[in-house]
């Protein structure tokens, strides 16, 4: 039992390094680059498919933002479940996004969001480690 629960502690924490950061760089990127220049790039990924541009530009006006907070919660520690269950959320609606473009060339991209989906919706549901500010603050 012991040596279980010192797994999951590993697993969380490889888990929350590895997602937080991949978040936090791929959010800091699209601020550097300019969170206008990431829309205007990407919105017509969705022309002419089922989701209505605006919700499109709306969501990628967002997900900057998300990747940063929910990046640099993870590599803390801090409120955990509810960073990985908010990038486990980003990850399936950016699943849905590129299935959305109908295009062959995003299901490579499509099977890497779903990879980090599986692995945000598991670090959202193992316990907490020791090393977190999750476990310091209570």
């Amino acid at each position: 039992m012991r040596n279980e629960k010192c797994h999951q502690e590993l697993l969380s924490y490889a888990l929350r390094i590895a997602l937080g950061g991949l978040l936090l760089i791929m959010g800091i990127s699209k601020f550097s680059g300019g969170v206008e220049a990431f829309v205007n790039g990407s919105i017509g990924l969705f022309d002419g498919t089922l989701m209505p541009l605006g919700v499109a530009r709306a969501y990628l006006t967002v997900v900057p933002l998300l990747e940063v907070v929910a990046g640099g919660l993870l590599l803390l520690g801090l409120f955990t479940h509810v960073a990985a269950w908010v990038a486990s959320f980003m990850f399936a609606l950016f699943v849905v996004g590129l299935a959305a473009t109908g295009k062959p060339e995003m299901y490579a991209m499509m099977t890497n969001n779903f990879i980090f989906l599986f692995a945000s919706s598991w670090l959202a549901k193992l316990p907490n480690g020791r090393i977190s500010l999750d476990h310091v603050v209570g």
